[in-house]
């Protein structure tokens, strides 16, 4: 009996370290996913002023997308977490961008975030060609820094296309894998009326506007991706958590019924 008590202890003392460290953790996944979608909530009206700035300055509409050419490669911007213990999210977007990449034999990925980085070799066929940093809440200056490099991607010509590889937030429990594409896709822009005088020009004010709304595309996407990895780190630690519960309460009755046994044997 001795023995059997000492090892039900030794593991009681586990699971209850264990359930220290997954409620604190799910605390942090707290903290972060509801100050990640406030910073989301915050940003999208912005983002949209942008685009309606830009489809009152008119001018020319956008051209059709340009039609994918098979002989060039194709950049993958792929954005994960920067670690592990979010359930399945990092991995079924590697499973995701490993079969984008099978499929167009040449690619090369950008990996955002330390976990992408640190896992790279697991990706096959593909070639990394830049690793970028990024927040656990990320800055508008990495939105800023990314958007530039992406820029210089799809102008240089290398490429038929180049696109986010992400996991879509739709709730904590739900994330799907899909490709974004980059530059946005924009609707025919209206012409400005007589009301408004430009300052400076019309051709200028487009310019800037293009890319401040670039810029602000690229954050949203990486903004939606962090609210995914917090959700999902917050859904996996709020599951461990239920479950070193349910195993500390049986741990505890075993134990006492192991006890109460003991006593009785002793009794009779």
């Amino acid at each position: 009996m001795n023995s059997s008590a000492r090892e039900l202890k030794r593991r009681l003392k586990s699971v209850a370290s264990t359930q220290q460290m997954t409620k604190a953790m799910k605390t942090v996944a707290v903290s972060k996913y509801n100050k990640v979608s406030s910073l989301y909530d915050d940003f999208e009206p912005y983002g949209a002023q942008c685009e309606h700035l830009l489809s009152i300055l008119g001018g020319e509409e956008d051209p059709a997308p340009e039609e994918i050419r098979e002989d060039l490669p194709v950049c993958y911007v792929a954005v994960t977490g920067n670690r592990g213990l979010c359930g399945m999210y990092n991995i079924e977007l590697m499973r995701f961008l490993q079969e984008q990449t099978a499929a167009h034999p040449g690619s090369k990925v950008v990996m955002c975030g330390k976990w992408g980085k640190d896992n790279a070799g697991q990706l096959k066929g593909a070639e990394i060609i830049r690793c970028f940093p990024l927040s656990d809440i990320p800055q508008y200056s990495q939105a800023r820094e990314l958007c530039d490099y992406m820029k210089q991607l799809h102008a240089g010509g290398e490429y038929s296309q180049v696109c986010f590889a992400v996991q879509r937030f739709k709730n904590v429990l739900v994330q799907t894998p899909e490709l974004i594409p980059f530059p946005p896709r924009r609707e025919a822009r209206t012409q400005g009326g007589g009301d408004y005088i430009f300052l400076p020009e019309r051709a200028e004010l487009t310019h800037r506007l293009e890319d401040i709304c670039t810029a602000s595309y690229v954050y949203r996407v990486l903004l939606n991706c962090a609210r995914g990895v917090h959700g999902a780190t917050l859904a996996a630690m709020r599951t461990a958590s239920d479950n070193s519960d349910e195993m500390y309460a049986e741990l505890s009755q075993t134990l006492n019924r192991l006890r109460q046994s003991s006593a009785t044997t002793e009794v009779i």
